[in-house]
């Protein structure tokens, strides 16, 4: 006859030393005490990468769940990438080398787009920085860059910094250019606003927006009629009266942002072919990677598809 085995579960519970503003700590706690000196016990992270989360955040229960039922930690996108980009495995990824592999044999472009922001809601920066020395280490000399500013998870004025940070990056690797600039309101909408999808791909397709030369001081003259980093018009970056850098026909694009909800609507428009909510001027072929998986069965190669989780704590038992 088996014995029942039971899993309990509480939520909050903590164990630290200090004793100040600590219930937990302050508590008479018979059955815990008792169950802590007469029987096997340990203590166990619950936050940061210990539980596959950013280091230094605070765990919660779905987290905290999802590892118990998996058995095993499970990395969320940003610490899964970046952790592949520690041990190197980031620069022999399928589907960015399909990106490379495509410029070198069209002669043609790479293009890394997303948002720079210091806030690591949707994208990480060490995420592009990588996608640069990924393009230099297989000699990729054009590389343009297309920067949506942030102003919702960082401050609303932190694109200027954000800039200058990215062109000491441009300078130290030697490779890649900014290319065009808009705020995240056009280029990752998520409510269905297609007028501004399509303005941020007119941008970046056809060069549709204001014509500048530096986008340090685009943005603080845009900042000083009260426009922030969010609201930022499309601009697109000249050299000598010509574009730095369209996306064009037989081109790479990586679109670097790894949270899916507000890329989703602008990668649809570059890659569905029976795209219908706003007439697409360019209909381009492209080699369109996704840092990860945006919506299921989008026709593109993702970098970093959702993880399948077998033998999970729920089959385990199941199966025994």
């Amino acid at each position: 006859m088996y014995k029942p085995v039971v899993l309990v579960i509480l939520d909050g519970w903590g164990i630290s030393k200090n004793s100040q503003g600590n219930i937990i700590k302050r508590a008479k706690l018979p059955t815990i005490d008792k169950f802590n000196k007469f029987y096997p016990m340990t203590t166990l992270q619950a936050s940061g990468i210990s539980v596959g989360i950013p280091w230094g955040e605070n765990g919660n229960s779905e987290v905290g769940h999802t590892v118990i039922g998996a058995g095993r930690i499970i990395y969320q996108n940003l610490p899964r990438i970046t952790l592949s980009i520690q041990d190197g495995t980031f620069f022999n990824n399928e589907a960015l080398l399909s990106a490379v592999e495509n410029v070198k044999k069209n002669n043609s472009n790479l293009h890394l787009m997303g948002l720079l922001s210091e806030g690591s809601v949707h994208s990480y920066t060490a995420h592009l920085h990588a996608l640069l020395e990924l393009a230099k280490k297989h000699g990729i000399e054009n590389v343009f860059i297309h920067v949506f500013t942030d102003g919702r998870d960082s401050s609303p004025v932190g694109g200027t910094k954000a800039i200058k940070d990215l062109q000491k990056k441009l300078k130290e690797f030697q490779v890649g250019k900014i290319a065009t600039l808009c705020g995240r309101n056009w280029a990752m909408d998520r409510k269905n606003d297609w007028k501004n999808i399509e303005k941020a791909y007119r941008l970046l397709t056809e060069g549709v927006g204001e014509k500048i030369q530096d986008p340090i001081k685009y943005l603080q003259e845009s900042y000083s009629h009260e426009i922030t980093d969010e609201h930022i018009e499309p601009a697109i970056i000249m050299e000598n009266d010509n574009p730095i850098g369209i996306i064009k026909n037989n081109d790479s694009v990586i679109f670097f942002n790894f949270r899916e909800d507000r890329a989703r609507e602008l990668t649809k428009a570059f890659v569905l072919p029976g795209f219908g909510k706003f007439k697409r001027e360019k209909r381009l072929k492209l080699e369109f990677v996704t840092m990860t998986e945006y919506e299921k069965d989008l026709p593109v190669p993702v970098a970093f598809p959702p993880l399948e989780i077998n033998n999970g704590l729920g089959e385990i038992l199941s199966n025994n």
